[in-house]
């Protein structure tokens, strides 16, 4: 299953004071997100990607395994996104 941004023009990702803060002009929510939530979120504004191809890519860019713990975390980070509007099925 591919996951893409909620809409391009709607999420204003920004690093503010050591965090990273995501503005959605779709719902006036601000969310605060960890850094590797906002590295996914940024990577699915790239371009919509499944869950594989994310932990492949991040698993290079984190250096690490690509691990099921990885592929876990990054389920979850995604349903977490999803539940706040940032993320919808492509």
């Amino acid at each position: 299953m591919q996951w893409r941004i909620i809409d391009e023009n709607a999420l204003q990702l920004r690093f503010w004071d050591g965090e990273f803060v995501v503005y959605n002009a779709l719902s006036g929510d601000i969310h605060v997100l960890d850094e590797r939530a906002a590295h996914i979120l940024q990577a699915l504004q790239q371009a919509p990607a499944d869950v594989l191809s994310l932990v492949q890519r991040f698993a290079i860019e984190w250096q690490c395994e690509p691990s099921d713990d990885l592929q876990q975390e990054i389920e979850m980070t995604v349903s977490d996104m999803h539940a706040l509007a940032l993320v919808e099925r492509a």
